[in-house]
Protein backbone atom coordinates (compact mmCIF):
# COMPACT_ATOMS: atom_id res chain seq x y z
CA UNK A 1 0.00 0.00 0.00
CA UNK A 2 1.83 3.16 -0.99
CA UNK A 3 2.17 5.94 1.71
CA UNK A 4 1.34 9.55 2.00
CA UNK A 5 2.31 11.42 4.53
CA UNK A 6 -0.46 14.82 5.52
CA UNK A 7 0.93 18.05 6.69
CA UNK A 8 -0.89 20.37 8.61
CA UNK A 9 0.28 23.87 9.96
CA UNK A 10 -3.50 26.29 9.97
CA UNK A 11 -6.36 24.40 10.94
CA UNK A 12 -8.70 27.20 9.92
CA UNK A 13 -6.70 27.02 6.25
CA UNK A 14 -6.64 22.88 6.48
CA UNK A 15 -9.98 22.35 7.62
CA UNK A 16 -11.18 22.88 3.92
CA UNK A 17 -9.40 20.29 2.91
CA UNK A 18 -9.17 17.37 6.23
CA UNK A 19 -12.31 15.87 5.18
CA UNK A 20 -10.12 13.90 2.59
CA UNK A 21 -7.98 11.84 5.17
CA UNK A 22 -10.42 9.22 5.87
CA UNK A 23 -11.84 8.68 2.33
CA UNK A 24 -7.78 8.72 1.65
CA UNK A 25 -7.01 5.95 4.13
CA UNK A 26 -9.13 3.54 2.39
CA UNK A 27 -6.66 3.16 0.01
CA UNK A 28 -3.65 4.59 1.17
CA UNK A 29 -1.33 4.18 4.42
CA UNK A 30 -1.23 7.60 5.93
CA UNK A 31 1.04 9.27 8.34
CA UNK A 32 1.06 13.18 9.75
CA UNK A 33 3.26 16.09 9.71
CA UNK A 34 1.77 18.99 12.57
CA UNK A 35 3.90 22.30 12.34
CA UNK A 36 3.68 26.06 12.96
CA UNK A 37 -0.43 26.36 14.64
CA UNK A 38 -0.80 22.76 14.58
CA UNK A 39 1.99 22.47 16.87
CA UNK A 40 1.51 22.33 20.30
CA UNK A 41 4.85 23.58 21.48
CA UNK A 42 6.41 27.31 20.95
CA UNK A 43 4.38 30.13 19.79
CA UNK A 44 1.34 28.38 19.81
CA UNK A 45 0.75 26.15 23.02
CA UNK A 46 -1.86 27.90 23.59
CA UNK A 47 -5.33 28.71 21.11
CA UNK A 48 -6.91 31.76 21.46
CA UNK A 49 -10.40 30.61 21.59
CA UNK A 50 -13.42 28.61 23.34
CA UNK A 51 -12.28 25.04 21.64
CA UNK A 52 -8.65 24.43 20.80
CA UNK A 53 -9.47 22.88 17.04
CA UNK A 54 -6.81 20.59 17.40
CA UNK A 55 -8.18 18.76 19.64
CA UNK A 56 -10.94 18.82 17.40
CA UNK A 57 -8.59 17.27 14.44
CA UNK A 58 -7.11 14.98 16.57
CA UNK A 59 -10.90 13.53 17.83
CA UNK A 60 -11.58 13.89 14.19
CA UNK A 61 -8.40 12.31 12.39
CA UNK A 62 -5.91 10.58 14.18
CA UNK A 63 -7.03 7.05 14.13
CA UNK A 64 -6.31 7.46 10.51
CA UNK A 65 -2.82 7.64 11.48
CA UNK A 66 0.09 5.24 11.61
CA UNK A 67 2.63 7.87 12.33
CA UNK A 68 2.70 11.26 13.31
CA UNK A 69 5.66 13.85 14.07
CA UNK A 70 5.65 17.61 14.62
CA UNK A 71 7.42 20.55 15.15
CA UNK A 72 7.24 24.64 15.39
CA UNK A 73 9.10 24.96 12.02
CA UNK A 74 10.39 21.88 9.34
CA UNK A 75 14.23 21.00 9.66
CA UNK A 76 16.11 18.48 7.47
CA UNK A 77 16.23 15.08 9.55
CA UNK A 78 12.56 15.50 11.25
CA UNK A 79 11.49 12.09 9.83
CA UNK A 80 12.97 10.22 7.01
CA UNK A 81 10.80 11.19 3.41
CA UNK A 82 11.93 8.47 1.40
CA UNK A 83 9.26 6.51 3.03
CA UNK A 84 6.68 8.33 1.46
CA UNK A 85 4.58 8.02 -2.20
CA UNK A 86 3.50 11.55 -1.82
CA UNK A 87 3.06 14.66 0.67
CA UNK A 88 0.13 16.74 1.24
CA UNK A 89 0.54 19.48 2.54
CA UNK A 90 -2.73 22.49 3.85
CA UNK A 91 -1.28 25.49 2.56
CA UNK A 92 0.67 26.83 -0.26
CA UNK A 93 3.17 29.07 1.09
CA UNK A 94 7.32 28.76 1.53
CA UNK A 95 6.32 29.03 5.56
CA UNK A 96 7.41 26.88 8.58
CA UNK A 97 10.36 24.99 6.80
CA UNK A 98 7.87 23.78 3.83
CA UNK A 99 10.65 24.87 1.05
CA UNK A 100 13.15 22.58 2.76
CA UNK A 101 10.52 19.65 2.96
CA UNK A 102 9.77 20.36 -0.36
CA UNK A 103 13.60 19.98 -1.36
CA UNK A 104 13.98 16.42 0.23
CA UNK A 105 10.64 15.49 -1.35
CA UNK A 106 12.47 16.38 -5.39
CA UNK A 107 15.53 14.66 -3.78
CA UNK A 108 13.86 11.36 -3.71
CA UNK A 109 11.21 11.50 -6.53
CA UNK A 110 8.11 12.25 -4.36
CA UNK A 111 4.87 14.02 -5.49
CA UNK A 112 4.23 17.58 -3.17
CA UNK A 113 0.72 18.73 -3.34
CA UNK A 114 -0.08 21.76 -2.18
CA UNK A 115 -3.64 24.06 -1.19
CA UNK A 116 -5.13 26.87 -1.69
CA UNK A 117 -4.08 29.03 1.00
CA UNK A 118 -7.82 31.13 1.05
CA UNK A 119 -9.25 34.21 -0.31
CA UNK A 120 -7.11 36.32 -1.84
CA UNK A 121 -7.65 39.21 -4.72
CA UNK A 122 -6.39 39.06 -8.16
CA UNK A 123 -4.86 41.99 -10.42
CA UNK A 124 -7.64 44.71 -11.36
CA UNK A 125 -6.68 43.85 -14.84
CA UNK A 126 -7.11 40.48 -15.18
CA UNK A 127 -4.37 40.02 -18.02
CA UNK A 128 -1.65 40.54 -15.48
CA UNK A 129 -0.67 38.60 -12.06
CA UNK A 130 -1.59 39.40 -8.91
CA UNK A 131 0.90 41.95 -7.51
CA UNK A 132 -0.86 41.43 -3.72
CA UNK A 133 1.47 38.94 -1.76
CA UNK A 134 -1.29 36.35 -0.49
CA UNK A 135 -2.62 36.53 -4.15
CA UNK A 136 1.21 35.41 -5.39
CA UNK A 137 0.78 32.21 -3.14
CA UNK A 138 -0.36 30.17 -6.11
CA UNK A 139 2.51 31.05 -8.22
CA UNK A 140 5.26 31.61 -5.91
CA UNK A 141 4.64 28.22 -4.14
CA UNK A 142 5.99 26.62 -7.60
CA UNK A 143 8.62 23.92 -7.56
CA UNK A 144 9.22 25.53 -3.97
CA UNK A 145 6.79 23.95 -1.62
CA UNK A 146 4.57 22.24 -4.13
CA UNK A 147 4.28 20.63 -7.19
CA UNK A 148 0.65 20.83 -7.55
CA UNK A 149 -1.86 22.94 -6.27
CA UNK A 150 -5.41 22.35 -5.30
CA UNK A 151 -7.40 25.02 -6.54
CA UNK A 152 -11.65 25.50 -5.11
CA UNK A 153 -12.63 26.11 -8.62
CA UNK A 154 -12.44 26.94 -12.45
CA UNK A 155 -12.99 30.62 -11.63
CA UNK A 156 -9.32 30.41 -10.05
CA UNK A 157 -7.91 27.79 -12.47
CA UNK A 158 -8.15 29.98 -15.61
CA UNK A 159 -7.06 33.12 -14.03
CA UNK A 160 -3.84 31.73 -13.04
CA UNK A 161 -2.96 29.36 -15.72
CA UNK A 162 -2.82 32.76 -17.82
CA UNK A 163 0.59 32.86 -15.97
CA UNK A 164 1.85 29.05 -15.19
CA UNK A 165 1.32 26.02 -16.47
CA UNK A 166 -2.19 24.24 -15.66
CA UNK A 167 0.03 21.12 -15.09
CA UNK A 168 0.24 22.77 -11.76
CA UNK A 169 -2.88 23.02 -10.75
CA UNK A 170 -5.79 21.00 -9.94
CA UNK A 171 -9.42 21.45 -9.19
CA UNK A 172 -10.26 20.11 -5.53
CA UNK A 173 -13.85 21.83 -4.23
CA UNK A 174 -14.65 22.44 -0.86
CA UNK A 175 -14.54 19.40 1.10
CA UNK A 176 -15.34 20.49 4.11
CA UNK A 177 -19.02 21.99 2.12
CA UNK A 178 -20.11 18.02 1.37
CA UNK A 179 -21.53 18.06 4.80
CA UNK A 180 -23.43 21.07 3.82
CA UNK A 181 -25.59 18.38 1.88
CA UNK A 182 -26.63 16.56 5.04
CA UNK A 183 -28.58 19.39 6.54
CA UNK A 184 -32.17 21.02 6.18
CA UNK A 185 -32.57 24.65 6.61
CA UNK A 186 -33.50 25.64 9.73
CA UNK A 187 -34.05 29.51 9.73
CA UNK A 188 -33.00 30.05 13.19
CA UNK A 189 -30.70 33.25 13.67
CA UNK A 190 -28.91 35.98 11.57
CA UNK A 191 -25.35 34.95 11.09
CA UNK A 192 -23.13 37.45 10.75
CA UNK A 193 -19.39 36.56 9.93
CA UNK A 194 -16.41 38.61 10.67
CA UNK A 195 -12.61 38.68 9.70
CA UNK A 196 -11.42 41.61 11.61
CA UNK A 197 -12.52 43.02 14.51
CA UNK A 198 -12.29 47.13 15.15
CA UNK A 199 -10.56 46.79 18.13
CA UNK A 200 -7.63 44.86 16.95
CA UNK A 201 -4.94 47.19 16.62
CA UNK A 202 -2.99 44.37 13.76
CA UNK A 203 -6.61 44.72 12.11
CA UNK A 204 -6.85 45.05 8.36
CA UNK A 205 -9.41 46.51 6.03
CA UNK A 206 -9.81 50.04 8.51
CA UNK A 207 -12.89 51.32 7.82
CA UNK A 208 -14.83 48.07 7.17
CA UNK A 209 -13.96 45.67 9.89
CA UNK A 210 -16.66 44.63 12.57
CA UNK A 211 -17.33 47.83 14.44
CA UNK A 212 -20.09 50.36 15.62
CA UNK A 213 -19.71 51.38 12.37
CA UNK A 214 -20.34 48.32 10.54
CA UNK A 215 -23.00 47.09 12.44
CA UNK A 216 -25.08 50.92 11.44
CA UNK A 217 -24.13 50.73 7.83
CA UNK A 218 -25.45 47.35 7.26
CA UNK A 219 -28.54 48.02 9.15
CA UNK A 220 -28.27 44.72 11.18
CA UNK A 221 -30.85 45.98 13.49
CA UNK A 222 -33.09 46.49 10.51
CA UNK A 223 -32.68 42.70 9.16
CA UNK A 224 -32.82 41.59 12.83
CA UNK A 225 -36.36 43.78 12.76
CA UNK A 226 -37.25 41.70 9.01
CA UNK A 227 -36.44 38.32 10.34
CA UNK A 228 -37.30 38.70 14.13
CA UNK A 229 -34.36 36.26 14.66
CA UNK A 230 -31.48 36.32 16.84
CA UNK A 231 -28.31 37.43 16.01
CA UNK A 232 -25.39 35.34 15.75
CA UNK A 233 -21.87 36.80 15.50
CA UNK A 234 -19.46 34.31 14.91
CA UNK A 235 -15.65 36.04 15.09
CA UNK A 236 -12.02 33.99 13.41
CA UNK A 237 -10.15 32.49 16.38
CA UNK A 238 -6.50 34.23 15.44
CA UNK A 239 -3.50 33.16 16.99
CA UNK A 240 -1.80 35.65 16.99
CA UNK A 241 -2.77 38.89 15.90
CA UNK A 242 -5.26 39.49 17.74
CA UNK A 243 -6.36 40.63 21.81
CA UNK A 244 -7.55 37.75 23.35
CA UNK A 245 -10.82 35.82 23.17
CA UNK A 246 -12.32 37.36 25.99
CA UNK A 247 -11.84 40.47 25.29
CA UNK A 248 -12.95 40.06 22.10
CA UNK A 249 -15.97 38.37 22.81
CA UNK A 250 -16.73 41.60 25.16
CA UNK A 251 -16.25 43.78 22.72
CA UNK A 252 -18.64 42.62 20.27
CA UNK A 253 -21.46 42.19 22.87
CA UNK A 254 -20.93 45.59 23.99
CA UNK A 255 -21.16 46.33 20.09
CA UNK A 256 -24.47 44.81 19.61
CA UNK A 257 -25.64 46.36 22.70
CA UNK A 258 -25.43 49.43 21.59
CA UNK A 259 -27.92 48.65 18.97
CA UNK A 260 -30.24 46.30 21.36
CA UNK A 261 -29.06 43.55 18.89
CA UNK A 262 -30.57 40.66 20.73
CA UNK A 263 -27.82 37.96 19.79
CA UNK A 264 -24.77 35.81 20.99
CA UNK A 265 -21.09 35.84 20.00
CA UNK A 266 -19.49 32.41 19.37
CA UNK A 267 -15.81 31.49 18.08
CA UNK A 268 -14.92 28.11 17.73
CA UNK A 269 -18.22 25.80 17.07
CA UNK A 270 -18.57 21.96 16.61
CA UNK A 271 -19.43 21.99 13.29
CA UNK A 272 -19.58 25.56 11.09
CA UNK A 273 -21.84 23.57 8.72
CA UNK A 274 -24.57 22.96 10.89
CA UNK A 275 -23.93 26.87 12.27
CA UNK A 276 -24.47 27.78 8.12
CA UNK A 277 -27.74 25.70 7.89
CA UNK A 278 -29.42 27.04 10.80
CA UNK A 279 -28.90 30.50 9.26
CA UNK A 280 -32.22 32.78 7.46
CA UNK A 281 -29.47 34.84 6.36
CA UNK A 282 -25.79 35.36 6.33
CA UNK A 283 -24.15 38.89 6.02
CA UNK A 284 -20.39 39.94 6.87
CA UNK A 285 -16.64 40.00 5.78
CA UNK A 286 -15.93 38.70 2.64
CA UNK A 287 -13.97 35.01 3.87
CA UNK A 288 -13.85 31.35 2.26
CA UNK A 289 -16.71 30.94 5.15
CA UNK A 290 -18.82 32.81 2.87
CA UNK A 291 -18.93 29.83 0.39
CA UNK A 292 -20.74 27.77 2.50
CA UNK A 293 -24.20 29.90 2.73
CA UNK A 294 -23.83 30.64 -1.15
CA UNK A 295 -23.40 27.23 -1.94
CA UNK A 296 -26.32 26.01 0.27
CA UNK A 297 -28.78 28.35 -1.16
CA UNK A 298 -28.91 30.67 1.77
CA UNK A 299 -29.38 34.53 1.26
CA UNK A 300 -26.06 36.07 1.64
CA UNK A 301 -23.87 39.70 1.26
CA UNK A 302 -20.98 40.28 2.00
CA UNK A 303 -19.70 44.30 2.09
CA UNK A 304 -17.13 45.50 -0.17
CA UNK A 305 -13.50 46.30 1.23
CA UNK A 306 -14.44 44.20 4.48
CA UNK A 307 -11.73 41.19 3.32
CA UNK A 308 -10.46 39.44 -0.51
CA UNK A 309 -13.54 38.71 -2.42
CA UNK A 310 -11.92 38.44 -5.88
CA UNK A 311 -12.45 34.41 -5.72
CA UNK A 312 -16.27 34.94 -5.54
CA UNK A 313 -15.87 35.99 -9.55
CA UNK A 314 -19.50 38.15 -10.31
CA UNK A 315 -21.43 37.06 -6.87
CA UNK A 316 -24.21 39.66 -6.99
CA UNK A 317 -24.00 39.63 -3.50
CA UNK A 318 -20.98 41.68 -3.16
CA UNK A 319 -21.91 45.10 -1.97
CA UNK A 320 -21.49 48.64 -0.46
CA UNK A 321 -22.81 50.17 2.53
CA UNK A 322 -26.66 50.56 1.71
CA UNK A 323 -28.80 49.33 4.11
CA UNK A 324 -32.14 49.14 1.60
CA UNK A 325 -29.95 47.94 -1.27
CA UNK A 326 -28.51 44.70 1.58
CA UNK A 327 -32.10 44.03 2.01
CA UNK A 328 -33.29 43.83 -1.17
CA UNK A 329 -30.44 41.82 -2.18
CA UNK A 330 -31.36 39.23 0.80
CA UNK A 331 -34.95 39.38 -0.38
CA UNK A 332 -33.97 38.66 -4.24
CA UNK A 333 -31.54 35.97 -3.51
CA UNK A 334 -34.33 33.96 -1.31
CA UNK A 335 -36.60 34.19 -4.06
CA UNK A 336 -34.64 33.40 -6.78
CA UNK A 337 -32.92 30.28 -4.97
CA UNK A 338 -28.71 29.46 -5.52
CA UNK A 339 -27.07 29.77 -9.09
CA UNK A 340 -26.26 26.33 -9.87
CA UNK A 341 -23.77 27.28 -12.95
CA UNK A 342 -22.30 29.89 -10.92
CA UNK A 343 -21.29 27.91 -8.05
CA UNK A 344 -19.72 25.02 -10.49
CA UNK A 345 -17.89 27.78 -11.84
CA UNK A 346 -16.42 28.79 -8.59
CA UNK A 347 -15.95 25.65 -6.18
CA UNK A 348 -15.70 22.62 -7.79
CA UNK A 349 -18.41 19.84 -6.78
CA UNK A 350 -20.48 21.89 -5.32
CA UNK A 351 -23.73 21.13 -6.84
CA UNK A 352 -23.99 17.95 -5.77
CA UNK A 353 -21.58 18.27 -2.32
CA UNK A 354 -18.79 15.59 -4.20
CA UNK A 355 -16.08 17.79 -3.84
CA UNK A 356 -13.94 14.95 -1.31
CA UNK A 357 -14.57 12.59 -4.15
CA UNK A 358 -13.51 14.27 -7.24
CA UNK A 359 -10.04 15.86 -4.84
CA UNK A 360 -9.45 12.34 -4.01
CA UNK A 361 -9.75 10.99 -7.71
CA UNK A 362 -6.59 13.53 -8.84
CA UNK A 363 -5.07 11.27 -5.70
CA UNK A 364 -5.62 8.19 -6.99
CA UNK A 365 -4.86 9.24 -10.48
CA UNK A 366 -1.16 10.52 -9.73
CA UNK A 367 0.14 8.62 -6.58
Amino acid sequence: MKHILIVTTIYRCGERMYPIIPKLSESYKLSLLTLYQMHRGGRYSGWNGTTDMRDTFDKEYSKYFENHWTGEVYGKGLLDVSQFDAIIQDDCRDRSGLDILYREAKEQGILVFGNQHGGNNFNPDWSKPPTEHGGRYPLMGIESNFDKCFFYGQYEFDYYTQFADKKHYLLGGFPSNDKLGKYERTNKHILVITNFLGNNPKRRFKGREFSEKFVENVGLKEIQEKYQRPVVVKVKSRLHDAPSYEIDKKYVSNVLSQFDIEGEVVFDVEDDNKLICDSICVVGAASTMMYKPIQKGIPTVMIKGSGWSDFFGDFPGILDWDKELIIRELERQETDGKDVKYLEYIIHGSSDYTSTEKYVSHIERLV
